[in-house]
């Protein structure tokens, strides 16, 4: 027990504790007591910071020439174990403060003396605006007849290509923001299903793994947008899906990703 913690005692009770020593004995305890803190004091710094370095011995490395104190050293381990990520962020804006929006686009085959050469110029064919689920896809409702209009241009020739363009837009600090998420063409057509092949989103400078505070994994992990379109009678629906791509994970991403990649990653723009 310390001197600092004996005279922090009730007296009657430090009392009772120094009666069991003898005079010659309690002498030689504050004796020596005082020489450990004369002797520590002469030693220090030297001594701290030897005694950091041992027990870290990465410091005795890097800091075997300075004279840095021995907190100062123990400060920097510290900071050399922190974790090269960021801590995992917390979504801030809901889903539905977002307006998400879909365009059709078609261009011809363009042809000379018969034979393909390139694609033309896209046009614009439909615009609208979806709603976002509770799983984070985003849901557009298609008017009746326009997939029949797309899939009787598109066959039986192959003539004409449809892509899908989906964007967003949200309220920011000095007005509306605006970003296009992905382009995506069509990848498979399986009879009253259109499924578009998957978007890169356009990004910022930070990546998202960063913002999720992800594993190493993640630094090969991609969020990419891709696109159902099923009909059934006169209904058809296009439903808008973010996915992780990647070869170690993939598959939808859920709601608080979703959130965090419109947070994060897309780059939005003002002009």
């Amino acid at each position: 027990m310390s001197m600092d913690h004996l005279s922090s005692l009730p007296s009657e009770l430090l009392g009772k504790i120094l009666a069991l020593a003898d005079l010659r004995a309690f002498f030689g305890c504050v004796a020596a007591g005082n020489a450990l803190r004369d002797d520590v004091a002469r030693l220090s710094p030297k001594l701290g910071r030897e005694l950091v370095m041992t027990r870290f011995p990465i410091l005795g490395a890097i800091y075997s020439k300075s004279t840095t104190p021995a907190r100062d050293l123990f400060l920097n381990h510290q900071a050399l174990l922190k974790d090269e990520y960021p801590h995992a962020m917390t979504p801030s804006v809901a889903l539905d403060a977002y307006t998400f929006v879909l365009e059709l686009e078609k261009c011809h085959l363009v042809r000379e003396n018969g034979a393909p050469i390139r694609w033309g110029e896209y046009e614009s064919t439909y615009v609208g605006t979806g709603a976002a689920r509770s799983d984070g896809i985003i849901s557009f409702s298609m008017p009746a007849g326009v997939f029949d209009q797309v899939a009787e241009q598109f066959y039986p020739n192959n003539e004409v290509n449809v892509r899908a363009r989906i964007a967003v837009a949200r309220d920011g600090v000095s007005g509306l923001e605006h970003a296009v998420l992905a382009h995506c063409g069509v990848a498979d057509w399986v009879d009253t299903t259109i499924v578009f092949g998957k978007g890169m989103i356009k990004r910022t400078a930070t990546g998202l793994f960063q913002a999720r505070g992800a594993d190493a994994l993640d630094l090969y992990v991609d969020p990419q947008i891709k696109a159902t379109w099923t009909s059934s009678d006169a209904h058809s629906t296009i439903l808008v899906t973010f996915v992780w791509d990647s070869v170690d994970q993939g598959g939808n991403m859920n709601v608080d990703d979703v959130r965090l990649a419109l947070e994060h990653w897309v780059r939005w723009s003002s002009s």
